[in-house]
């Protein structure tokens, strides 16, 4: 059984910084350009926010989760998006992401938002590949930050 709980970076850094720099190394092949200062800001920030979870399975924390779930986009469109969904290695292709991703996807429909975005790494064939799965489109052309995918949640 899964629980996705609010993360306390001063309690769970352990997890939090070196999930952040493995998601780092699998979206942009490398560590040279992870600011170790600026991602305990925004793991702060996030948690500050009420926007960092771990994703729990018995007693283990194998997964985190960073969501906005209620932006106004520039168009007028309340949207959510999602900042990292991650698994810890040998917790993938398991159904974890999955149920993890449905957990997102749920917040950010209670929050009334009309649609989901997130960026993905072109290089990430395993991410793109599960965010088609799962209905995501791309949107315009990848840049430095990845590819844009869309979800409408109608």
């Amino acid at each position: 059984m899964y629980r996705l709980l609010p993360a306390e970076p001063a309690t769970h850094l352990s997890h939090c910084l070196p999930f952040r720099r493995d998601a780092w190394r699998i979206s942009f092949g490398q560590l040279d350009t992870f600011d170790e200062q600026d991602t305990l800001a925004w793991l702060a920030r996030l948690q500050e926010l009420g926007r960092l979870h771990h994703l729990w399975h018995e007693g283990e924390i194998i997964g985190q989760l960073e969501l906005s779930p209620a932006l106004v986009r520039p168009d007028g469109v309340q949207e959510g998006y999602l900042y990292l969904l991650y698994l810890c290695p040998p917790w993938r292709g398991l159904g974890a992401g999955r149920w993890l991703h449905d957990q997102a996807l749920a917040r950010i429909r209670a929050a009334g938002s009309q649609r989901a975005g997130l960026r993905v790494s072109p290089s990430n064939l395993p991410a793109v590949a599960f965010y088609h799965r799962l209905g995501w489109q791309p949107v315009g052309l990848p840049d430095a930050r990845g590819q844009l995918l869309t979800l409408p949640l109608s």
